[in-house]
């Protein structure tokens, strides 16, 4: 199995993760509107009570404290959605290792560090991976360091401290905005960006 199936398998697992928690987001979001509106119309009618001049002058401080504190609490809603789709794509990923193709996705992030570096002479690979770096890469002519703490991947040096890390784990760093962005696309219910 290619890294490119892979992580097609990954995105479309992360589609149906998405529909999965989209319906629970949706009742979130509903709750939060609705309670920031409760709370907007309560304070709207206790400063209608005031005197005219301060009456006005509260009114909107308070209608703009109660529009923070509901979208707060809506910020507050998609991040915890997000972190909830991302723990769900790292516990994915974390089980890789010893899956079917799990070779040919640590030979495709090799070749693609050491393509961006071929004067690399260093190879660094997981710790679990030694055996299996030998075995694919210990005619290459680069030392193999099995020292990583990774999913799966690499990281390539030269020994003037240039050097490329291709990891799952900086795949999925690098990929972290757009990811945000896609649920966001994929769940505009809730609007807006979530907090980096």
């Amino acid at each position: 199995m290619a890294l490119d199936d892979i992580i097609e398998a990954i995105e479309r697992e992360t589609a149906e993760e998405i529909a999965a928690i989209e319906a629970a987001a949706q009742r979130r979001a509903a709750e939060i509107r609705a309670r920031g509106a409760a709370e907007a119309a309560e304070i709207e009618a206790e400063a209608a009570s005031a005197r005219a001049s301060e009456a006005e002058m509260g009114a909107d401080r308070i209608r703009n404290r109660a529009r923070r504190d509901a979208e707060r609490q809506l910020q507050t809603a998609r991040n915890a959605i997000v972190a909830e789709l991302f723990d769900g794509v790292r516990h994915r990923l974390a089980g890789l290792r010893g899956s079917q193709g799990y070779d040919e996705a640590l030979v495709q992030l090799v070749v693609e560090a050491r393509a961006a570096l071929p004067e690399a002479t260093v190879l660094r690979v997981g710790t679990a991976d030694e055996a299996l770096a030998h075995a694919l890469f210990g005619d290459h002519d680069v030392q193999i360091v099995a020292d990583l703490d990774t999913w799966c991947g690499g990281r390539v040096e030269c020994s003037d401290g240039r050097a490329v890390d291709n990891t799952i784990e900086q795949r999925l760093t690098r990929a972290d905005p757009h990811m945000r962005r896609l649920v966001l696309e994929l769940m505009p219910e809730l609007g807006g960006r979530p907090h980096e």
